[in-house]
């Protein structure tokens, strides 16, 4: 489960993120943050300038709990349990 965050709402408290830069069938590219020393995925965003909003994998927040998903953005891909 990821969820948005804008740049300014969001920040590592501990380590540095491993990057990764992913190209889709699109040529869209994403950087891709993983943990350095379990290999857990952080986040993605955009490349490039610009302000960014970062998909957090839930997981990984502290607030876990607070952030309830809302909505499915992949809908080609939605799953029958996920509500409108």
């Amino acid at each position: 489960v990821t969820v948005p965050a804008p740049e300014e709402h969001y920040r590592i408290t501990k380590g540095t993120p491993k990057i990764y830069i992913k190209t889709a069938a699109s040529g869209a590219r994403r950087a891709q943050a993983f943990c350095g020393e379990c290999g857990s995925h952080i986040y993605a965003t955009s490349v490039g300038d610009g302000p960014k909003v970062y998909g957090i994998r839930v997981g990984t927040a502290r607030q876990r709990e607070q952030l309830i998903p809302r909505k499915q953005i992949w809908h080609r891909s939605a799953l029958p349990w996920l509500p409108d």
